[in-house]
């Protein structure tokens, strides 16, 4: 089964890859302006300022700040093309401990997260229900993934993890990308 899943998501990532993904989401703004758009809560911005942290277009490459401005971004309830590549970029930087899409950058396994991967996996399932605009495709790839990750957690786990996502709206305000990151808080592991 995890070979078919792997092949079903690889038939669909061409345009989740850093290569597909360019430097941004078509965001040409010099550095300072797009960096006070993204501050003040657009979108777009914090989009296409994460795809520059991890492309290192103008600022040094940075994978986690890059997760914080996608994470961000997804706070935003018209969803749509951008939400669905944030959310994959998300769910894979915790499945991989760090790793993004592509060979560019690789994870730790020691720092993988499979409950905030399955958090962002279930979101990104569930866009019709949560955004303006889903895509079909990408909630295809959010339960592709979710199914990925289901194993390596306790029934406990997702239900909790679950019962987060039903609980969870893009309009939410977040503090700051560290916040956003530690989402959903995670919850305790059976014993």
């Amino acid at each position: 089964m995890p070979r078919v899943l792997a092949l079903c998501a690889a038939a669909l990532l061409a345009p989740f890859s850093l290569t597909a993904a360019g430097a941004g989401p078509g965001d040409d703004r010099p550095l300072d302006a797009l960096r006070r758009a993204a501050e003040a809560g657009d979108a777009r911005a914090q989009s296409a300022l994460a795809h520059r942290y991890l492309s290192g277009d103008g600022v040094a490459v940075d994978v986690e700040r890059a997760m914080q401005w996608f994470c961000r971004a997804v706070h935003h309830p018209s969803g749509g093309e951008q939400t669905g590549r944030a959310l994959w970029f998300l769910a894979t930087y915790f499945r991989t401990g760090g790793g993004v899409p592509g060979d560019e950058h690789r994870g730790e396994r020691a720092r993988e997260d499979p409950i905030r991967a399955y958090f962002w996996f279930s979101v990104q399932a569930a866009q019709s229900r949560l955004f303006e605009t889903a895509q079909p495709e990408n909630e295809l790839l959010g339960r592709i993934g979710r199914a990925s990750v289901a194993p390596l957690l306790y029934a406990e786990e997702r239900a909790r993890v679950d019962e987060a996502v039903r609980g969870w709206k893009p309009t939410r305000a977040v503090d700051s990308g560290r916040a956003c990151l530690a989402l959903p808080e995670t919850p305790a592991t059976p014993q």
